[in-house]
């Protein structure tokens, strides 16, 4: 049986919140997807309450336990002391469920026609390129070395290579605060003509998901450039330009910045006209 005294599903959020655990962004994300579950965690308490084996979690359980671990795994771990909830191995194993491999994530970009409002599609391409630790590993699940350069069914580079780094690509809304990943790669040397059609495909996979794209971002190195150049556009003293749509009859901005402050908030008042303009449509 659920205890009397069991604390309620706002303390539990009010703490982690003191303790600088959940941020006030994260609670109130979780306030507002799941404030009518007090009686699906009830159920969960009844059903699981006592089991250090075999405990069964509804949806809306499992829902509400990978968003909070993903959140703040510090609050989780101090929501979990009190509510029977799976332990973060079992939520890791569920997240490897979702088909998320190098490349293309078909599956992020069916969906966001479907989480996004049809007056909310007008979006932009973010590309960004993180630096990793390059070693291989077995992965533990599926027993296959990982870590190697992989494009998923791009031929990009020689295979053998060992990644160094990992170019994320993010469609992020113009007139409403939503980003998606909806590809990543993991690359040790990638040139620009590869770059610019993961770009071309990246339009074309949104566009045919019934979302518009207005511009493409990235930081202004020797590269991105080149490949801003192989895309089409004309690049002049002030980074500016655009290159032909893929597949329909329209123009695409290419926006570049350098990572330092000036340039960073030049791009942002131009992200920031896009955004006045669009949202006034």
């Amino acid at each position: 049986m659920l205890l009397r005294h069991q604390p309620s599903k706002n303390s539990l959020l009010n703490t982690p919140m003191q303790n600088h655990q959940l941020s006030n962004d994260s609670a109130e994300t979780f306030m507002q997807n799941f404030n009518e579950m007090a009686i699906d965690l009830f159920k969960n308490q009844s059903t699981n309450n006592g089991r250090n084996t075999g405990c069964r979690y509804e949806k809306s359980i499992k829902e509400f336990a990978v968003t909070l671990h993903y959140h703040s795994p510090r609050g989780y771990r101090f929501v979990r002391k009190a509510l029977c909830l799976p332990s973060p191995s079992t939520i890791r194993n569920w997240a490897t469920n979702v088909e998320a491999e190098p490349g293309f994530l078909m599956q992020v970009i069916r969906s966001i026609s479907d989480l996004v409002k049809p007056d909310q599609r007008d979006c932009i391409i973010i590309l960004d390129e993180m630096a990793l630790k390059a070693q291989t590993l077995v992965e533990r699940k599926s027993g296959r070395l990982v870590g190697n350069v992989d494009y998923g069914c791009i031929q990009g580079e020689a295979k053998e290579n060992t990644a160094n780094h990992a170019l994320v690509v993010m469609a992020v809304g113009l007139k409403e605060k939503w980003q998606y990943p909806i590809a990543y790669f993991l690359t040790a040397n990638i040139n620009a003509d590869i770059q610019a059609q993961i770009i071309r495909e990246s339009v074309q996979f949104l566009t045919e998901s019934s979302l518009e794209v207005h511009a493409v971002v990235f930081d202004g190195t020797s590269r991105n450039l080149t490949t801003a150049d192989r895309l089409g556009c004309k690049i002049s003293s002030n980074f500016d330009g655009c290159f032909k749509h893929p597949s329909v009859a329209a123009a695409i901005n290419f926006l570049s910045y350098l990572k330092t402050p000036g340039f960073e908030n030049s791009v942002a008042r131009r992200q920031a006209g896009m955004h006045t303009r669009y949202s006034n449509v």
